[in-house]
């Protein structure tokens, strides 16, 4: 998802003579997985209640192992991002800052946890308009894609924490669905996946993108109006991020469309 978001996000830059674009991607790529990983080491106790088939917590990999992939993925995620230009190398640290330390300290903080996450599943579409070495290469574009993706991952990480509440209690991690209930969480996330679903009708409305948008669009939005109607947060979550992936999918089609 995240290095399709780059992708989407380069179209739309529109710098079809820059050169750098696999090793932005590949350092998007590393810098995603190695977040993943650490996250499943920190997780590891909470997994053996709620995910015990998961490698580390089935003992299919060794703690050491997983660590050591860590931080080969980290250090060729952050090398090769030096050699795209110095602002995407600066976002590039602070973005596995962001999530060595969501990771480690603030994903059981009430509310934090989320907002660092959203923050990660935004950042691919600012990242794509600092390739050239510059933020002016931000457009409104990017902008409404950076606050669809935050608002979609914030929804979706609030239903996740209702999924995952057994073992988070067991950890005694502070979620919002722990400290306020699973009825006011799911509350929340439907809110804010809502709020999400008004800004993907944006950039049609203003005709930022043509008719080749609605493909991806309006399937999205369906399929996260049904998402946060669902009772099972399992599917809930699931289901939204298949709308975020349609509607990258219709940003892409009217990007192409356009060139």
């Amino acid at each position: 998802m995240a290095v399709l978001a780059l992708i989407i996000g380069i179209i739309i830059c529109n710098d079809s003579y820059f050169n750098v674009y696999f090793l932005a991607i590949l350092s998007t790529f590393l810098i995603c997985a190695s977040g993943n990983v650490i996250n499943d080491y920190f997780d590891k106790n909470i997994d053996k209640l709620n995910k015990p088939n998961r490698p580390i917590p089935s003992g299919k990999v060794s703690e050491k192992n997983v660590l050591i992939f860590f931080l080969l993925l980290s250090f060729f995620g952050i090398l090769f991002s030096l050699f795209v230009s110095t602002q995407f190398f600066f976002m590039a640290v602070f973005n596995f800052f962001i999530s060595f330390i969501y990771s480690w300290k603030f994903k059981g903080k009430f509310f934090i946890g989320n907002l660092m996450d959203s923050w990660l599943g935004a950042s691919s579409f600012i990242a794509s308009g600092l390739i050239r070495g510059s933020i002016y290469n931000f457009s409104y574009p990017l902008l409404i894609l950076s606050l669809i993706a935050f608002f979609g991952t914030l929804s979706r990480e609030i239903f996740k924490d209702i999924e995952d509440i057994k073992g988070d209690k067991s950890a005694n991690i502070k979620t919002i669905p722990i400290v306020l209930g699973q009825k006011k969480a799911k509350l929340i996330g439907s809110i804010f996946g809502i709020f999400g679903c008004l800004i993907i009708i944006i950039p049609y409305y203003n005709t930022v993108f043509n008719n080749y948008y609605l493909i991806g669009a309006i399937p999205g939005i369906l399929i996260a109006l049904y998402a946060i109607s669902n009772t099972n947060p399992e599917k809930t979550q699931k289901n939204l991020k298949i709308s975020m992936l349609f509607v990258l999918i219709g940003f892409l089609i009217s990007s192409i469309s356009k060139i």
